[in-house]
């Protein structure tokens, strides 16, 4: 529970539930309100930083967690966030950054200052923690330029939600929402987000109605159709039961495929980078000499050869690690299984 961010939420469901032993029934209380006091502040930082951003006419989007937590959710804790995420028209990503390091944002992991091949080669810039604390990602894209996933939605800051009390805080609107929820949760990451990623659907799709018929054909069109059906479905098996049938979804996903869900969904952290590895590894749509180029790159993100060789070493052993690992192989066999299903 600890470890993916859920004990905010179980204190909220359970808290004087005697079953429920003292001492966990304590963590989970001071979860919720360490999550509450972080949620003020992580608003506080994203208002501030909107706001400048709009002094200077930059169009900005507050991404997921920025409206969920504050609007699907009974109270903002119970929906924590690593980070704040926004997003930025790419050609205004360097004047961001700028903005950003005036108000006292520094480079988390170090660096040169100057995000340009960024820009270019990631969907969004080096990480920034404010001067209170707050990490926050100023994207330029929802997802990577990359085979797997669909093409890039057009003319997302000409459809906008507006914060009910800040004018300058914006959202994408939830159609949107739920397809960055759906990329980001199938595609993205395989379902390694952890539980929070089917909790978060379930509670939009109860905060917000859809023109169903109007959103599947959209979705068709754009090539996120079968990242939400799965991601729905999941959601329908173990969150929310009855919740597929009322979207009228209509491409069916084999059982075998949802079984394989959770052991995907609430793996320890510690082998997410591992089973990343062996992803990369095993990705048969990328050739060997675009893998090498890709390792080359990654360089970019890191301070200096230390670092990077250093990571370097670890995704080697990660992947050498998942090989041999059981739990590890039966965790590939799903994403294996996903995979076949998004490509089919």
């Amino acid at each position: 529970a600890a470890e993916h961010r859920l004990g905010p939420l179980l204190h909220k469901r359970f808290a004087g539930v005697e079953a429920v032993p003292e001492k966990i029934g304590d963590e989970w209380r001071a979860a919720h309100r360490a999550a509450a006091l972080t949620a003020l502040a992580q608003r506080r930082d994203l208002i501030a930083l909107t706001h400048a951003l709009a002094e200077e006419g930059i169009d900005a989007l507050a991404l997921k967690g920025a409206w969920l937590a504050w609007n699907a959710y009974g109270e903002p804790a119970e929906r924590p966030m690593r980070d704040i995420d926004i997003l930025v028209p790419a050609r205004r990503a360097g004047g961001a950054w700028t903005v950003a390091k005036r108000l006292g944002y520094r480079r988390a992991e170090g660096g040169a200052d100057d995000p340009q091949d960024w820009e270019l080669r990631f969907k969004h810039l080096p990480p920034l923690i404010s001067p209170q604390g707050t990490w926050c990602e100023i994207h330029t894209r929802l997802w990577e330029e990359d085979a797997r996933y669909p093409p890039h939605p057009e003319a997302l800051f000409t459809r906008t939600v507006v914060d009910r009390e800040h004018p300058q805080l914006r959202y994408l609107p939830c159609e949107d929402l739920l397809m960055h929820l759906a990329v980001h949760a199938v595609v993205a990451h395989r379902f390694d987000g952890g539980p929070l990623l089917l909790i978060d659907f379930s509670r939009l799709l109860e905060a917000q109605n859809f023109d169903w018929p109007v959103l599947w054909r959209r979705a068709e069109e754009e090539a996120w159709a079968r990242p939400l059906a799965l991601a729905l479905a999941a959601t329908d098996r173990w969150i929310a039961p009855g919740l597929l049938g009322a979207t009228g979804c209509r491409l069916h996903v084999p059982q075998a495929l949802l079984e394989a869900v959770p052991e995907l969904l609430v793996k320890p952290l510690a082998d997410r980078e591992r089973d990343h590895a062996i992803a990369r590894v095993g990705r048969s749509d990328i050739g060997l000499g675009d893998k090498l180029r890709r390792i080359v790159r990654r360089k970019e993100r890191f301070a200096g050869w230390a670092p990077y060789l250093g990571w370097l070493a670890e995704q080697s052993h990660a992947a050498l690690a998942g090989v041999l690992n059981s739990a590890a192989r039966s965790r590939r066999r799903g994403v294996a299984a996903l995979e076949d299903w998004l490509g089919a």
